[in-house]
């Protein structure tokens, strides 16, 4: 016993030697500048990448590096320079090569020299990005030849020829021509077929000059800025105010609950802070915690910049109302966004993120939970916080 006692004393001090250099090598580290949080989100074809700038030095910019292998400090001169930033910026919209896979870091240039050093989840991915081919959605969508539009009573028949079955076939309806990227946004969307060879009905409006558009929904989703040359449009149509027609129809339904009124209680308002002090050092942390108003949030797909046209409307309504706390009016700009043709499921689940903001700042706390739970579906985890705030605020305090 007493010889293992003594072969153990030499292995002790080897390994708090060692301990010791290594927690000097990382203390020498961590006070080198460079950023944090580096993270990176698919927008289509484009990659949007977010970080933290460094607190510890003023003099510095950023360099932007791609590569096709995960970076490190042995290779970072072979990688790519994409851009150079300035501090307070914090994101910078990439567009690479499509079809392959890229791995981004954010380095330190201070001093007239690159800061090598690279610790992945921190300054460079920890994973990479796949760019999928944004034109692929371009080759596949299917072009229209034909969309003609006859009058058959009260109704107008609507038959379409494409280039090939299989793809969603949309048809539109306007008082105008839809030839241009904002005209189709608010059109009304008559129905879809996935035919080659497809026709439906649609019931407009009589006395009113009605133009008919059909295209692939993929190529509209997409954002393509010239969809139109791929779509078919019917020549005008008007409907005879002569045509006897029933738009709403009378049904004898049983009268609603009777409204259950709650008391009303004042809203919540965030309060001084000085009365937050004097709050907290009064209260005892058993008898619950203060009720502190949180702070707006932004996803970090929309700190970046974008080529997508309706996502830049997104981003102008959260650079404006928004971030300016004008709640109904970004909730009434969000509500119109959201309504336009074109966008994609995760663009609507965006969308109702920040409208359930809207709305909990607005005290709908009802309709803030249910956005942020539709909203889930693509933003779970950010989604899933608001959710647990709104529950917090409903559960009643004994």
């Amino acid at each position: 016993m007493r010889e293992m006692k003594i072969t153990a004393i030499p292995v002790f001090l080897l390994l708090l030697l060692t301990h010791n250099l290594y927690s000097e090598d990382m203390n020498t580290n961590l006070h080198a500048p460079f950023v944090s949080h580096l993270s990176a989100k698919l927008n289509g074809s484009e990659v949007i990448l977010n970080w933290r700038d460094s607190p510890d030095s003023s003099d510095m910019v950023y360099e932007i590096r791609r590569h096709e292998d995960a970076i490190t400090a042995e290779n970072l001169n072979d990688t790519e320079q994409v851009a150079v930033i300035a501090r307070g910026i914090q994101t910078y919209t990439d567009r690479p090569a499509e079809g392959k896979t890229w791995w981004y870091a954010v380095v330190t240039f201070s001093g007239g020299e690159t800061v090598e050093l690279i610790i992945p989840w921190r300054n460079a991915l920890g994973i990479p990005v796949t760019v999928f081919p944004g034109t692929q959605q371009l080759s596949n969508a299917a072009e229209l030849y034909s969309l003609s539009a006859e009058v058959s009573g009260a109704t107008v028949s609507l038959n379409f020829n494409a280039d090939r079955p299989g793809r969603e076939i949309a048809i539109f309806r306007s008082t105008g021509p839809m030839n241009t990227l904002e005209a189709i946004d608010h059109a009304v969307k008559v129905g879809s077929s996935t035919a080659q060879y497809g026709g439906m009905e649609d019931s407009p409006l009589p006395g009113i000059t009605w133009y008919y558009t059909a295209v692939d929904t993929g190529l509209i989703e997409s954002g393509y800025p010239d969809w139109f040359e791929k779509a078919a449009f019917s020549s005008p149509i008007t409907l005879s105010l002569g045509e006897t027609r029933i738009f709403f129809e009378s049904s004898i339904r049983p009268a609603p609950l009777p409204l259950l009124r709650r008391r009303e209680m004042p809203d919540r308002a965030p309060i001084s802070a000085e009365a937050t002090v004097a709050l907290s050092t009064t209260l005892d942390p058993v008898q619950g915690r203060l009720w502190v108003q949180p702070e707006p949030e932004i996803l970090d797909i929309d700190r970046g910049n974008t080529d997508n046209r309706r996502q830049q409307i997104l981003k102008e309504i959260l650079e404006d109302s928004f971030a300016n706390r004008n709640w109904t009016e970004a909730n009434k700009e969000l509500f119109a966004l959201s309504a336009t043709n074109g966008l994609d499921a995760a663009a609507k689940a965006r969308i109702l993120f920040y409208r359930g903001q809207c709305q909990y700042y607005l005290d709908d706390l009802r309709s803030a939970f249910l956005s942020f739970l539709v909203a889930s579906d693509h933003y779970y985890p950010e989604s899933r916080k608001w959710m647990l705030r709104i529950y917090g605020d409903l559960t009643p305090v004994s």
